[in-house]
């Protein structure tokens, strides 16, 4: 059982480009952005095993939250959810942040969450391993400033947070800070 949570009415910011000059992106402030040749676009995808729903890249609207405090109504009214898991990445360092789980019985509680910088991959013997247990999710072989492609290797993450299971997640409060991505999240 999982339930993959709509975030497309919280998207702020624009990370994927393609090579359309009408579809610009950057995700981190300094040109950069993933390309979408490379990525789904607006699919469900697998993660060992996990369901996300890839959001929507081959179009000028939004396509990623950038986190800024928002808080995200999941509605899952369902028991059983062992764990939340995000797709996402950091830019301009690695970050952990505290999130809220508000459950339907109106109790909340905060868990870490942790995010490596997206560049991590680049070079395993330099940058090393994601720092915070995260999952490869989505490696990048290239990224591009504009319309020019860029030999940066890029990653998108999988982390899980675990949850109660006996309760039903109503929300989840995000942290605020704009180098801080998420692309999907899934309850399973």
């Amino acid at each position: 059982m999982s339930l993959k949570i709509d975030l497309s009415t919280y998207f702020n910011n624009k990370g994927v480009s393609w090579l359309d000059p009408e579809i610009k992106a950057q995700f981190d402030h300094s040109g950069n952005s993933f390309p979408g040749e490379l990525l789904p676009n607006h699919e469900e995808i697998l993660i060992s095993s996990i369901p996300f729903s890839f959001p929507k890249t081959n179009c000028v609207n939004f396509d990623h939250i950038s986190c800024e405090g928002q808080s995200i109504l999941v509605g899952a009214s369902n028991e059983g959810f062992e764990s939340l898991y995000f797709l996402g990445c950091a830019s301009w360092g690695d970050y952990k942040h505290s999130i809220t789980i508000n459950y339907i019985d109106n109790t909340s509680v905060n868990k870490e969450l942790g995010f490596s910088n997206w560049n991590k991959y680049q070079d395993v013997k330099f940058y090393g391993d994601p720092v915070f247990g995260e999952q490869i999710g989505l490696i990048i072989p290239f990224t591009r400033k504009g319309t020019v492609r860029i030999d940066i290797k890029g990653g998108i993450w999988v982390q899980q947070i675990l949850i109660n299971k006996s309760k039903g997640v109503f929300s989840v409060d995000l942290p605020d800070n704009p180098y801080f991505f998420i692309f999907a999240m899934t309850l399973v």
